[in-house]
């Protein structure tokens, strides 16, 4: 039972039972949690000419919620040019789709049969579709890190925007790290911010306008499936930082 299922027996019943206000209590603690890759790893390989179809280079992408961050390397494929298999060499859409699956708990066939999508009620088609995206790629042109707000998003919570300001802190200590830019940008609505909001501050500064947490409840019903909370994974940024000045 989740805090709406919790409110709506209060208001049908006009009590509430102990073991209800204990979980109000232990959802309202919940920490907000991330899953992060290797990105010095990621950006630093020799994979950056390798050809799947029409894809050059490597990806990863990941998923942004209210509750959680969750990225990950493209599945592998082999390579045209070599023949070996390739980790991250796969398209975004496999990862996305596996992504949903896990932390809405459904069929694989709503996420990728639009017929079948739209089949389900509002709040949950809201729910599967209007996650903020990151779309990492690793190839001939470059590094680069996209933050992807979808078609008909006003705003992001205050949690989301956290989850972008630690990847952009990460982003800012490999660059350094592995001595190579690593365009950072976002796409609004399917707009490209442009140009000048290729580092993580102005990203972070741009995002920072559409900030608003009344949203919230579209995602009650997410399974979190994160394992790091997000101060824990700043406190080892923070360290890696320290080491680095040393």
């Amino acid at each position: 039972m989740r805090i709406i299922d919790i409110v709506r027996s209060i208001f049908e019943k006009n009590s509430i039972t102990s073991s209800q206000i204990s979980e109000v209590d232990n959802i309202l603690e919940e920490k907000y949690m991330v899953d992060l890759i290797d990105l010095e790893s990621f950006f630093n390989d020799d994979d950056k000419n390798a050809k799947y179809k029409d894809n050059v280079g490597t990806g990863a992408f990941g998923i942004i919620t209210p509750h959680q961050m969750i990225l990950r390397v493209n599945n592998p494929r082999v390579d045209e040019i070599t023949g070996k298999s390739i980790a991250g060499l796969g398209p975004h859409e496999e990862i996305n789709k596996e992504i949903k699956t896990e932390i809405f708990d459904l069929p694989e066939e709503y996420i990728t049969n639009s017929n079948v999508f739209f089949k389900l009620p509002d709040l949950k088609k809201r729910q599967v579709s209007d996650n903020l995206f990151i779309r990492m790629v690793n190839d001939i042109q470059g590094n680069s890190v996209n933050i992807e707000v979808p078609y008909g998003r006003k705003n992001i919570s205050s949690k989301e925007l956290r989850a972008v300001q630690l990847l952009g802190r990460q982003v800012e200590i490999v660059s350094k790290k592995i001595n190579k830019p690593i365009y950072f940008n976002t796409y609004i609505n399917g707009k490209d911010a442009g140009d000048e909001n290729t580092e993580p501050k102005n990203v972070i500064s741009l995002l920072n306008e559409y900030v608003d947490d009344s949203r919230e409840e579209s995602t009650l019903y997410e399974k979190v499936i994160a394992k790091t909370s997000i101060d824990e994974a700043y406190k080892l940024l923070d360290e890696e930082l320290r080491q680095e000045t040393k």
